[in-house]
């Protein structure tokens, strides 16, 4: 109970450095100390008495001290030349650091950029950067052939390597981020090429967003000229940086900028027909002005302003939609008895974002109120949908579902034929379901998932390695967003919102996907399909072994003293105590399982996909 082990570093020689707060409190008690822990027995390390040894130490003063003595020397030069070929990258770097402090230059440098070893080619540009006089315009051509991304960034970021606004052009509109982020660091810095760009008036929203990332980054006395241009942008992408730009430096004077965005903070959504609030722009906006006026910024200060919105009848209803979708469902103020009443304003947009919240906060109460919602026939089919959907999440009993599954609109009998997924049922609702699939043969594959089937396929459906078969297979038929969403949110199907968060909806435990569609088609299919090829360090999955001999997975989601809370793969989320945790081992599979896309028809996966992909 007094030994608590915070940081952990190893010595040159391998001995191990402990620092111990000597308590879980973590409060300055002053009973912490810093533990060096040797091999019993272990001799005193022997350190290199000849520089030549000592050059390739693995502590950095002892290499540099090495270096320093060698770079006196013609011998000495030498032997720091045959270091550059050394297997230790810190090696390399000590070696070219002391032969550049002792008067190398171009001659050793140019050929080194062009090394097999990319290390040693960025640390040689690093350094060629830096030359004094610095290297001739007509030599760079030379030297930024054939450069990977990661080294060709560093040279055309700096203003002495020369670069025509074409160039800079086709990297802003690449897709390598090293060459994007490097050519808006040129703009930034060369006043000459940013003017030239914006009398073009680009056209293409990711060149008016790098011109806008450049102007903000620069010194220069007018770089806020472009400002209000920015916030009327018509890319929401632009508004949104521009917003940003606004509150993080809080540039007070443009507050009546954001004022005037407010009522008009939306864009054509491809969820719903007609015109609709970019939800994340319009938090942007009230978070700006909350930090312009000294407000607190946090998300209940948030969610107070937007409830008093939601409740203001006066509120333009796009905005009253975006206000109660930027609520969140753990909001305590906000109750079931008073969303129950907003289920039957005849605004089918509003009905459904009720229902989602409704979904979200799993409140039984609202069963008979949704269920009559789902039952009615005046109501249209979208609402009626997420209505089964929402039921879907408030209960398991069948026989609201089984009501509906012979309904006259199919996508109302689809709806609650997915509810039924996994639901036990008798002898006699089994066959009343059959019965249903030959009367009506658009239904049959959804009876056959109710009843136990596993393949769903209309026809036999590529490997999980055949991306290109994938992309051939979603191109076989048009997909339907709003019933993409409906799959999205399913928990009998998918259930991808148990993990992953959507315009406000959903789960934290991985990426948001609300911009999701901005990414290449490709790279989506082989997030689902191969969800563990690649798993950012962000969600990384642990194996756990308990002191109850348990074996569990999780992603961390965070620490508090000495407990730490882990979600699992059903998206639960549990806390351990560190003391009952025997074993912690980083496993390669990702949290999202395999297999995902086998539950669901060849049409709900083209459905899926649409929604996904407009989700820009």
């Amino acid at each position: 109970n007094n030994f608590f082990p915070a940081g952990l570093t190893i010595a040159p020689d391998g001995s191990v450095y402990l620092s111990d707060w000597g308590s879980r409190s973590y409060e300055l008690h002053g009973q912490g100390a810093i533990w060096h822990i040797r091999r019993k027995g272990a001799s005193a390390p022997v350190r290199p008495a000849r520089p030549d040894q000592a050059i390739i130490s693995k502590d950095r003063r002892t290499r540099e001290q090495a270096a320093r003595q060698l770079r006196q020397t013609p011998e000495g030069h030498r032997l720091l030349r045959q270091q550059l070929q050394a297997e230790d990258v810190h090696v390399q770097a000590t070696a070219l650091t002391a032969l550049c402090q002792a008067g190398e230059g171009a001659d050793l440098l140019v050929p080194l950029v062009h090394n097999p070893s990319e290390n040693l080619r960025e640390l040689a540009m690093r350094r060629l950067l830096k030359l004094s006089p610095p290297l001739p315009a007509d030599k760079w051509a030379e030297v930024l052939e054939e450069q990977p991304p990661a080294v060709l960034a560093l040279a055309i970021a700096d203003p002495q390597v020369p670069v025509s606004l074409d160039m800079l052009r086709s990297w802003v509109g690449g897709p390598d981020p090293f060459l994007r982020h490097a050519a808006i660091l040129r703009l930034a810095r060369e006043e000459r090429l940013r003017k030239e760009w914006h009398q073009l008036k680009p056209r293409l929203p990711e060149e008016r967003v790098a011109l806008l990332l450049a102007d903000r980054a620069s010194t220069a006395a007018d770089r806020l000229q472009r400002l209000p241009e920015y916030l009327r942008d018509r890319d929401p992408q632009v508004q949104f940086l521009a917003v940003k730009w606004v509150s993080d430096e809080k540039l007070i004077a443009y507050r009546s900028h954001i004022l005037e965005l407010i009522p008009y903070s939306s864009m054509d959504s491809r969820s719903y027909r007609g015109e609709e609030v970019n939800l994340r722009l319009f938090t942007a906006l009230h978070t700006a002005l909350a930090r312009l006026d000294g407000k607190a910024v946090d998300e209940k200060a948030l969610a107070d302003a937007f409830f008093q919105s939601v409740k203001n009848s006066a509120t333009p209803p796009n905005l009253r939609r975006a206000a109660l979708q930027a609520l969140p469902a753990s909001y305590k103020p906000l109750t079931t008895q008073q969303l129950l009443p907003w289920l039957s304003e005849p605004d089918e947009r509003w009905q459904i974002e009720v229902l989602r919240l409704l979904k979200e906060r799993g409140d039984k109460q609202a069963i008979k109120a949704v269920y009559a919602l789902a039952a009615d026939p005046r109501q249209s089919p979208s609402v009626r949908c997420q209505a089964i959907l929402t039921l879907s999440a408030l209960t398991t009993q069948s026989k609201y579902f089984l009501s509906l599954v012979g309904d006259s609109r199919p996508e109302v009998a689809q709806e609650a034929l997915r509810a039924l997924t996994g639901a036990r049922l008798s002898a006699e609702e089994r066959q009343q379901l059959q019965k249903l699939a030959q009367e009506k043969l658009e239904l049959e594959p959804f009876v056959r998932r109710v009843l136990g089937e596993k393949d769903l396929s209309e026809r036999r459906r590529p490997a999980p390695q055949d991306i290109d078969g994938w992309m051939r297979f979603w191109r076989l038929g048009p997909g339907d967003p709003q019933a993409g969403r409906r799959v999205f949110e399913s928990p009998r199907l998918a259930g991808c919102f148990k993990c992953h968060r959507v315009e406000g909806r959903g789960n934290t435990i991985g990426p948001d996907l609300s911009l999701i569609g901005r990414v290449e088609p490709r790279a989506l299919w082989e997030a689902l399909l191969q969800p563990s090829a690649v798993v950012a360090p962000r969600y990384q999955t642990w194996q756990l072994i308990t002191a109850d001999e348990r074996t569990r997975l999780g992603v961390l989601a965070g620490t508090h003293y000495d407990q730490v809370e882990f979600i699992d793969e059903n998206g639960q989320r549990y806390m351990l105590r560190s003391t009952d945790i025997v074993s912690m081992r980083a496993v390669p599979q990702s949290i999202m399982p395999e297999g995902l896309l086998d539950l669901l028809t060849d049409q709900e996966i083209r459905d899926l996909m649409a929604y996904l992909m407009s989700r820009q």
